[in-house]
């Protein structure tokens, strides 16, 4: 299993834990459990997170041997271990999912609501 990150347009991070793949789904990005063995997203693949793609500006796989605490922030000089993670939750299809800030040294623009 691996862990994935998108960022949104919003320019939040989004988190999604034990997920093997993703495919877009009409309208929609969607992470999958593909079980074991098995490369391809298929009938048997579990539904972790969705997103709508037009929200989707990245998604990354996360390298799961790679130390978290390792990675300095070049503009702020911060490590991943000195930021506050926020707890889990449930994104309404099963998965667990984490929102994390996005660290920048550009100011955003404020959230149209």
């Amino acid at each position: 299993m691996s862990d994935f990150q998108i960022t949104l347009k919003d320019r939040s991070l989004e988190r999604i834990e034990g997920a093997d793949a993703y495919q877009q789904e009409g309208q929609m990005t969607t992470f999958f459990q593909t079980g074991s063995g098995r490369n391809t997203v298929d009938t048997w693949s579990t539904r972790i997170a969705s997103f709508r793609t037009s929200e989707v500006v990245i998604i990354r796989r996360l390298d799961p041997m790679r130390e978290p605490d390792t990675h300095v922030d070049d503009r702020s000089g911060a490590r991943d271990a000195d930021l506050h993670v926020p707890p889990m939750r449930d994104r309404g299809c099963g998965g667990l999912v984490r929102t994390v800030p996005l660290v920048s040294d550009r100011s955003a623009p404020a959230p149209r609501h």
